[in-house]
């Protein structure tokens, strides 16, 4: 029985190769990597051919990873009628509101995927240069040999000055969030942009975790082109706050009233109307702000981190996360390194 050569990713379903553009697109150092590797005739479904090609003639142009904006530009001038913009524009649609969920997964069997082609390719390189038994090949067959094991590896700390040019000066090079104090957004020039960090500091009781809620409950409402109208996700992790006077302090903002007064009944009424699920803020809220509880001083900043990545993998891809507070970390694992006569802590 011959056994089937996978040449192309059919063998890993339809729905795979809509998750691979969708990694293409929103994780630009990926695709940059295997950018040169990609075979866009790799991909089964028409759609994804095209789209596909399209990033691949751009980054060949820009150095750069399009955006959806971008590709969509990129479909109407390439499309024949106005039909197959059509429904080109709905496959991209679609890519973009398809969940993240296993996303590592995907990235790896597609690293494995093109790099094992690019290696049989080069295998058969190899047997024509070399086939004629001349040594003085040699170095040029271990010259291939190396670059095909080689490529696509991905160095996330180094960067060159003028990779993703047109994306550096672009309008939308920042995406702030804003905090809903005037005052804050306007020195920060809209608010905390996404990859950026914030650190509030106060005293015992001086009002962080409501100030925090409070941020947390206008990001997840705000409404921009930027989050297609629909509020940014909000992870709200804490320590000491149980879930209950997290949810008390959110519905003491929705409501106007007071924390401490929401179950008395002069209030009763006016609170349950205004945290009624039929209201489509309150909706919002709902869908983007998810409340994390963890027990103080047991977890570290890399035990965070993991718990971050498995609910982005899970789909829920946090744009702001907040941390009350970061004293409440339990301490990285200490090593003592000796370099040049002095000790050096790491933590």
């Amino acid at each position: 029985m011959t056994k089937e050569i996978k040449g192309d990713l059919g063998f890993l379903g339809v729905d795979y190769q809509y998750m691979l553009v969708k990694v293409f697109i929103e994780d630009k150092p990926f695709f940059r990597d295997l950018n040169s590797i990609v075979d866009q005739n790799m991909f089964t479904e028409p759609n994804l051919r095209l789209i596909v090609g399209l990033m691949k003639d751009y980054f060949a142009d820009n150095e750069s990873t399009p955006s959806y904006e971008l590709i969509a530009v990129k479909i109407r001038a390439k499309s024949k009628n106005e039909l197959d913009t059509e429904i080109h524009l709905e496959i991209l649609k679609k890519i973009k509101l398809m969940s993240s969920e296993g996303q590592d997964e995907v990235k790896r069997l597609a690293d494995k995927f093109f790099k094992q082609q690019n290696i049989v390719k080069t295998a058969n390189q190899i047997l024509k240069i070399a086939g004629d038994g001349d040594v003085s090949k040699y170095e040029k067959c271990v010259d291939l040999i190396n670059n095909a094991i080689n490529v696509g590896s991905h160095d996330e700390f180094s960067y060159r000055l003028f990779d993703d040019y047109e994306e550096t000066l672009s309008e939308d090079f920042r995406y702030p969030i804003p905090t809903g104090i005037s005052k804050i957004d306007e020195v920060l020039e809209g608010g905390i942009g996404k990859g950026e960090l914030g650190v509030i500091i106060g005293p015992s009781s001086f009002g962080k975790t409501s100030l925090t809620t409070a941020m947390s409950n206008y990001a997840a409402t705000f409404k921009t082109q930027m989050n297609d109208n629909n509020g940014f996700k909000v992870m709200q992790i804490t320590f000491e706050d149980s879930p209950r006077q997290i949810r008390r302090k959110h519905f003491g903002r929705i409501s106007g009233v007071e924390s401490c007064n929401l179950s008395k009944s002069e209030y009763l009424d006016v609170v349950q109307e205004k945290t009624s699920m039929s209201r489509d803020e309150n909706k919002m809220l709902q869908n983007n702000v998810l409340g994390v509880r963890f027990p103080s001083g047991e977890k570290t900043a890399t035990d965070i981190k993991n718990y971050i990545k498995r609910k982005i993998n899970e789909g829920f891809k946090p744009d702001l996360i907040i941390i009350d507070y970061f004293e409440c970390l339990s301490v990285e694992n200490v090593v003592l390194m000796e370099i040049n006569g002095l000790e050096k802590v790491k933590l």
